[in-house]
């Protein structure tokens, strides 16, 4: 198998496993109070810290989630109405407060498109702001250095499972000073105001990845420029009619649209390779209708339901690229037969 799709998720580390398989056995409840619960509570704090200290924050204002999505939601909650850009997550766009008109206001707006893979530049976005800010960074972490300090954000959202953590475990991060209400109702957990047992496993996981995604930042972006550069390359030798979607975008990721020809036939021919890669987001796959992304930043008609995904890891190899251009090619000629 071919994994061409690590925006949409990433396997676990070899390390993040080790830990899962060390943390497995404490099974004991973080909130109790007998020693054996304390081991839980520790291994929770601990990664509490270095999550906090992989994006310059303080422990104590990093709030543990179950995924970015709920983050995001989170978030919101803390406002009336939220402003944001027409490219934004649906977790936020379809969230109703993005559609109030009046009330306190909160603006949010991602790091990194998780389609395009394009850099928003937030400091500037938010520099002259006097509301609460958001920051979107599920597709940040690992592919570009993430201080919150430096960005000026009051809150931030991510996943660990776009890192090599597994799923159902993400962050939200919260200024010192701003009082957080609670989302989920329940108990004492995360500082009382999100209710529900810690999942410890999760939140160990999260801490061994932020750790090595943050560590392996500047690597991976030289490694994976390499694979994209390829790819491109690849795709000129054999002639194809294709754009590239998005302006100073992550070296990771590359969002492809070809001219005259349906993305959902391309995937499925891959699939057929064994090669795994996305028709826009995750989110999207599986719509009749083109990406709400795509038609925001004026893809072409005649390219916009042709575009394909593309995202790597420092587990992908050149050869694998090349493979999947060689089978992209033979594709879009079949296709046009």
């Amino acid at each position: 198998m071919i994994y061409l799709d690590n925006a949409a998720t990433t396997p676990l580390s070899r390390n993040v496993k080790k830990c899962i398989v060390e943390t497995i056995e404490q099974y004991g409840n973080p909130s109790s109070l007998y020693d054996f619960s304390r081991n839980a509570n520790r291994i929770v704090q601990e990664s509490r810290e270095k999550v906090a200290k992989a994006i310059d924050c303080l422990p104590e204002e990093i709030y543990f989630t179950s995924g970015a999505s709920e983050s995001n939601t989170w978030a919101l909650a803390q406002a009336d109405r939220c402003i944001c850009s027409p490219v934004e997550h649906h977790s936020i766009l379809n969230n109703p407060k993005t559609h109030i008109q009046s009330g306190t206001i909160l603006l949010s707006n991602m790091l990194v498109n998780n389609e395009t893979g394009e850099i928003y530049d937030v400091k500037q976005i938010f520099s002259k702001s006097k509301n609460l800010t958001h920051a979107d960074a599920t597709q940040a972490i690992g592919n570009i250095q993430v201080n919150v300090k430096e960005l000026g954000v009051d809150m931030m959202s991510f996943s660990g499972h776009k890192f090599h953590a597994p799923k159902g475990i993400g962050c939200l991060y919260v200024r010192h000073g701003i009082v957080l209400n609670p989302l989920i109702y329940g108990g004492k957990q995360e500082r009382g105001v999100r209710g529900g047992t810690e999942n410890t496993i999760g939140v160990a996981a999260i801490g061994v990845a932020i750790e090595e995604s943050v560590a392996n930042t500047e690597k991976k972006n030289k490694y994976c420029m390499i694979l994209k550069r390829t790819m491109l390359e690849e795709f000129n030798k054999s002639n194809l009619d294709y754009i590239v979607n998005g302006k100073n975008t992550i070296s990771s990721t590359v969002s492809v649209s070809f001219k005259g020809v349906e993305s959902e036939a391309i995937s499925l021919w891959l699939n057929s390779y064994g090669i795994c890669v996305s028709s826009g987001s995750a989110c999207n796959s599986g719509s009749a209708e083109p990406s709400h992304v795509l038609k925001a930043i004026g893809c072409p008609a005649e390219y916009i339901n042709g575009t394909i995904r593309f995202s790597f890891s420092l587990e992908n190899t050149v050869d694998e690229v090349k493979f999947t251009c060689e089978k992209i090619s033979e594709i879009i000629g079949k296709i046009k037969m």
